[in-house]
Protein backbone atom coordinates (compact mmCIF):
# COMPACT_ATOMS: atom_id res chain seq x y z
CA UNK A 1 0.00 0.00 0.00
CA UNK A 2 2.75 2.71 0.84
CA UNK A 3 4.72 1.75 -2.45
CA UNK A 4 1.21 2.20 -4.25
CA UNK A 5 0.82 5.57 -2.29
CA UNK A 6 4.88 6.66 -2.86
CA UNK A 7 5.58 5.44 -6.14
CA UNK A 8 2.32 4.33 -7.94
CA UNK A 9 0.94 1.59 -8.77
CA UNK A 10 3.16 0.80 -12.08
CA UNK A 11 6.16 0.21 -9.71
CA UNK A 12 4.60 -2.98 -8.27
CA UNK A 13 5.67 -4.14 -11.98
CA UNK A 14 9.33 -2.23 -11.85
CA UNK A 15 11.35 -5.79 -11.83
CA UNK A 16 9.64 -7.10 -13.91
CA UNK A 17 12.08 -6.84 -17.29
CA UNK A 18 14.90 -8.74 -14.87
CA UNK A 19 12.47 -11.05 -14.32
CA UNK A 20 11.86 -11.83 -17.96
CA UNK A 21 15.52 -11.23 -18.91
CA UNK A 22 16.35 -15.04 -17.12
CA UNK A 23 12.72 -16.57 -17.52
CA UNK A 24 12.55 -16.57 -21.41
CA UNK A 25 15.81 -17.51 -22.06
CA UNK A 26 16.89 -20.16 -19.44
CA UNK A 27 13.06 -21.93 -20.26
CA UNK A 28 13.77 -22.04 -24.14
CA UNK A 29 17.65 -22.80 -23.47
CA UNK A 30 16.32 -25.60 -21.00
CA UNK A 31 13.85 -27.55 -23.41
CA UNK A 32 16.26 -27.19 -26.74
CA UNK A 33 19.56 -28.59 -24.61
CA UNK A 34 16.92 -30.99 -23.00
CA UNK A 35 15.49 -32.95 -26.28
CA UNK A 36 19.41 -32.61 -28.18
CA UNK A 37 20.71 -33.94 -24.70
CA UNK A 38 17.98 -36.76 -25.62
CA UNK A 39 18.90 -37.65 -29.25
CA UNK A 40 22.71 -37.39 -28.38
CA UNK A 41 22.64 -39.41 -25.01
CA UNK A 42 21.83 -42.75 -26.02
CA UNK A 43 24.84 -43.35 -28.57
CA UNK A 44 26.66 -42.10 -25.71
CA UNK A 45 25.74 -44.59 -23.45
CA UNK A 46 25.72 -47.33 -26.40
CA UNK A 47 29.24 -46.65 -26.23
CA UNK A 48 30.26 -47.54 -22.76
CA UNK A 49 27.17 -50.24 -21.91
CA UNK A 50 24.48 -51.13 -24.56
CA UNK A 51 21.78 -51.61 -21.92
CA UNK A 52 22.38 -48.13 -20.19
CA UNK A 53 21.27 -46.78 -24.06
CA UNK A 54 18.27 -48.62 -23.83
CA UNK A 55 17.38 -47.20 -20.24
CA UNK A 56 15.00 -44.29 -21.56
CA UNK A 57 14.90 -43.41 -17.52
CA UNK A 58 18.41 -42.89 -17.29
CA UNK A 59 18.39 -41.05 -20.53
CA UNK A 60 15.74 -38.91 -19.74
CA UNK A 61 17.57 -38.16 -16.14
CA UNK A 62 20.81 -37.33 -17.17
CA UNK A 63 19.16 -35.17 -20.14
CA UNK A 64 17.31 -33.36 -17.63
CA UNK A 65 20.47 -33.43 -15.79
CA UNK A 66 22.42 -31.98 -18.22
CA UNK A 67 19.88 -29.22 -19.70
CA UNK A 68 19.63 -27.77 -16.01
CA UNK A 69 23.42 -27.40 -15.79
CA UNK A 70 23.49 -25.41 -19.05
CA UNK A 71 20.81 -23.07 -18.40
CA UNK A 72 22.33 -22.34 -15.18
CA UNK A 73 25.68 -22.01 -16.66
CA UNK A 74 24.93 -19.56 -19.59
CA UNK A 75 21.60 -17.90 -18.22
CA UNK A 76 20.84 -17.95 -15.04
CA UNK A 77 24.62 -17.13 -13.21
CA UNK A 78 24.59 -14.03 -15.86
CA UNK A 79 21.35 -12.87 -14.92
CA UNK A 80 21.70 -13.26 -10.88
CA UNK A 81 24.83 -11.33 -11.01
CA UNK A 82 23.07 -8.31 -13.40
CA UNK A 83 19.89 -8.96 -10.64
CA UNK A 84 22.41 -8.46 -7.52
CA UNK A 85 24.01 -5.85 -8.78
CA UNK A 86 20.74 -4.16 -9.32
CA UNK A 87 19.66 -4.64 -6.42
CA UNK A 88 22.50 -3.95 -3.68
CA UNK A 89 22.35 -0.39 -5.71
CA UNK A 90 19.45 0.12 -4.92
CA UNK A 91 19.97 -0.34 -1.15
CA UNK A 92 22.87 1.88 -1.72
CA UNK A 93 20.89 4.40 -2.51
CA UNK A 94 17.98 4.06 -0.05
CA UNK A 95 20.50 5.00 2.30
CA UNK A 96 19.45 8.35 3.51
CA UNK A 97 23.38 9.76 3.24
CA UNK A 98 23.66 8.86 -0.13
CA UNK A 99 23.14 10.82 -3.22
CA UNK A 100 24.54 8.84 -6.07
CA UNK A 101 23.90 8.28 -10.22
CA UNK A 102 22.48 5.60 -10.57
CA UNK A 103 24.99 2.83 -12.45
CA UNK A 104 22.76 0.41 -13.80
CA UNK A 105 19.71 0.98 -15.38
CA UNK A 106 18.31 -2.06 -16.74
CA UNK A 107 19.32 -6.03 -17.08
CA UNK A 108 20.56 -5.36 -20.52
CA UNK A 109 22.67 -1.64 -19.78
CA UNK A 110 24.00 -3.73 -16.30
CA UNK A 111 25.07 -6.76 -18.55
CA UNK A 112 26.78 -3.98 -20.53
CA UNK A 113 28.45 -2.04 -18.38
CA UNK A 114 29.74 -5.58 -16.21
CA UNK A 115 31.25 -6.53 -19.56
CA UNK A 116 32.72 -3.31 -20.49
CA UNK A 117 34.56 -2.91 -16.93
CA UNK A 118 35.54 -6.26 -15.81
CA UNK A 119 35.32 -8.29 -18.92
CA UNK A 120 33.26 -11.42 -20.01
Amino acid sequence: KRIIEKEGFLSLYKGLTAVYAQQIPKMALRFVSFEYYKEILPPAFAYVNEAASQNIGLVTFTAGLMSGLTDAILVVTPTEVCKIRMQAENVEMMDAGVQMKRKYGNVVQTAVTIVKEEGP
